[in-house]
């Protein structure tokens, strides 16, 4: 179980409460700059960065509660299919990236 008093707990705590979505990774994740880059994402979403060792503590409990389409996890995988690489291959346009990511 996650300490329910840690930082990043709070932090995801009060997002979930203020933005329409909520965007967690590593703070070594490359997506990010691509995401700060991206007009009109910023009012609706909040960008969430956590070290690994929290990362790994939140991906526990994201698995084991999250139900809903709010928190979006951005993992540095070769997973082919996913829409960050889409994004990199120039599959997307960043419009599009953007739409999607709210959806």
């Amino acid at each position: 179980m996650p300490d329910l008093d840690a930082g990043w707990f709070r932090e995801i705590e009060f997002a979930v409460n203020t933005h329409e979505k909520i965007v967690v990774c590593g703070k070594d994740n490359d997506s990010l700059v691509l995401l700060r880059k991206m007009p009109g994402l910023q009012n609706r979403i909040r960008v969430v960065e956590l070290e690994s060792g929290d990362m790994a503590d939140f991906l526990r409990f994201y698995k084991m509660y999250e139900f809903s389409d709010r928190i979006c996890v951005l993992e540095e995988t070769k997973q082919y299919g996913s829409l960050l690489n889409y994004l990199k291959t120039g599959l997307l346009s960043q419009e599009e990236y953007s739409e999607a990511l709210l959806h």
